[in-house]
């Protein structure tokens, strides 16, 4: 049973790698309004989407927690609390994160997080 789940989890990670969205190009200019960009612009494609992994491996290895330990229950029970609160966490941040798309889009604002402009434009 341990080297089917070790073999599942091997074969599963490829499809994570390859189902990655893909980033903006973060670059960095001489002035204020290019470094803050460049932050809001890092946060929106690194920082959110590496929360979001954290709690799906939280979960994971929850689930590998458990399977692995079929007969001792205080590792089934900490198995149990990492999935819970993994599922936890990503039902929040999807909840979160839709409901500011839908703010976003009933409001027609363009940036979800503030970007700095000339005033020329």
């Amino acid at each position: 049973m341990k080297k089917f789940i070790l073999f599942s989890l091997i074969s599963l990670t490829p499809s994570f790698v390859f189902a990655q969205a893909s980033s903006p190009v973060c670059s960095i200019g001489t002035n204020f309004k290019d470094l803050v960009n460049y932050i809001s612009c890092l946060i929106e494609g690194s920082v959110i989407p590496f929360i979001f992994g954290l709690a799906v491996v939280a979960f994971v290895w929850g689930v590998v927690k458990f399977l692995m330990s079929a007969e001792d229950e205080t590792q089934k029970s900490q198995g149990k609390q990492f999935m819970l609160w993994g599922i936890i966490a990503l039902a929040v941040m999807v909840s979160i994160w839709g409901l500011v798309k839908l703010l976003t889009n009933t409001f027609g604002v363009k940036y979800v997080i503030p970007q700095v402009q000339n005033k020329s434009q």
